[in-house]
């Protein structure tokens, strides 16, 4: 059973009640790095785990995003686990980026350190071909698609039922800003969509990650859509 040590603290004038969360290791998957092909191995774990029993399972998040093919087979598998009973628990120690934030619109319960990063964005395509006229229309048009099914996910997980607040989500998505725990709580109507932890037991891992640069782009023959973040926030992302 997961084990809670409920401290008061104040963060930028709100009260909130801060946790230690306990992962249990036989029931947590990694997501550290890039989302690629890896995730596909990533949802069968999480697919038996979910058949075994009803407990738990944690994914734990150090993700810079990467392919929202790769992240959607893994999102699959999490519903199939929900559909089972099973509660899937994230926990971002540091940041969730792009796909790896989608990730979290499918949690049953996020949780996330005071200051883990945290960005949604519009989709991005991996190009390494030529392109005719109708080429590039067929996929303006599957990122156009993949955009608005993001921003309705955002506006169901914010609680955002006003136009002035679905105009301000639209707003951040756009300008690909930067948040933190704290800041992204201010900001939504659904302050349970993100639990603050200060401490993450049960896991070696929680500072676990690699750098997001661009290099995670992939060499493909025709495109792939992918879903990465620009950079961190110290390098001059707001």
């Amino acid at each position: 059973m997961r084990k809670l040590l409920l401290i008061l603290v104040l963060l930028k004038g709100i009260a909130i009640n801060a946790q230690t969360i306990k992962l249990d290791k036989k029931r947590t998957i990694e997501v550290l790095g890039a989302v690629d092909i890896t995730m596909i191995e990533k949802a069968k774990q999480l697919d038996k785990l979910s058949k075994e029993n009803k407990k738990d399972i944690y994914i734990l998040i150090n993700s810079p995003g990467g392919s929202v093919a790769a992240g959607n087979i893994f999102i699959s598998a999490m519903t199939m686990a929900k559909a089972r009973g099973v509660k899937v628990k994230c926990v971002v120690p540091v940041y969730a980026a792009s796909m790896a934030f989608s990730i979290m619109l499918n949690c049953s319960e996020n949780y996330a350190l005071p200051n883990a990063s945290l960005l949604f964005h519009p989709v991005r395509i991996g190009l390494m071909a030529y392109l005719t006229a109708l080429d590039a229309f067929a996929i303006y048009k599957d990122l156009i698609k993949i955009d608005i099914q993001l921003l309705s996910q955002l506006y169901s997980a914010f609680k955002a039922e006003t136009n002035e607040k679905k105009e301000e989500i639209n707003e951040y998505y756009l300008e690909e800003r930067w948040w933190n725990t704290v800041e992204l709580l201010e900001f939504i109507d659904n302050k349970s969509f993100i639990t603050i932890v200060d401490n993450i037991e049960g896991t070696d891992k929680t500072f676990e990650l690699d750098s997001p640069n661009n290099k995670q782009r992939r060499e493909v023959e025709n495109f792939e859509i992918i879903y990465i973040a620009p950079s961190l926030p110290n390098e001059g992302v707001n």
